[in-house]
């Protein structure tokens, strides 16, 4: 076996089997740099960001501009809020935002980053504290991108 691909090979189950979004570093790991908000036409980083929801039961609904994400894991759980993922980024109504030059091996390619829509719910907070709810939001980067966020709900 070729000793670029065991490199390879193990660089890639070390970037799987890390924890946590990090910014990116010579070390491997969660890269943060490629999640999205969509808010009034610009890029907001979507690692790290608050959500701040009113006490009210309701749901909002936010658009992030991202390679395909597909999974969202609950860090933090809130038994009151919840969050999903409502794209399909195999429908043919997908939209795409633009599309990213990669290139490897000597070849060149674009990568679609696609406009998904994430739906946050929420019961009624009664109570005087605030909740949160954190989680991530994974992609199907080559380079294993995630962004974890918070959700924070008033109390009354």
């Amino acid at each position: 076996m070729n000793i670029d691909k065991i490199i390879n090979c193990v660089l890639a189950l070390s970037f799987v089997f890390m924890g946590s979004c990090q910014k990116e570093d010579a070390k491997g790991g969660w890269f943060v740099h490629g999640v999205y908000i969509l808010q009034n036409d610009e890029l907001v980083q979507a690692h790290d960001h608050t959500i701040e929801i009113p006490s009210e039961e309701g749901s909002i609904e936010l658009q992030l501009v991202a390679e395909e994400i597909t999974q969202i894991w609950i860090l933090n759980k809130s038994d009151a809020i919840s969050v999903e993922c409502l794209t399909d980024c195999s429908s043919e109504d997908v939209v795409v935002y633009d599309s990213l030059a990669r290139s490897g091996d000597g070849r060149f390619w674009k990568v679609p980053r696609y406009i998904q829509t994430i739906r946050i719910s929420a019961e009624a907070n009664n109570g005087k504290r605030s909740r949160t709810m954190k989680f991530r939001l994974t992609t199907t980067s080559a380079i294993p991108e995630c962004a974890d966020m918070t959700v924070r709900q008033n109390g009354k």
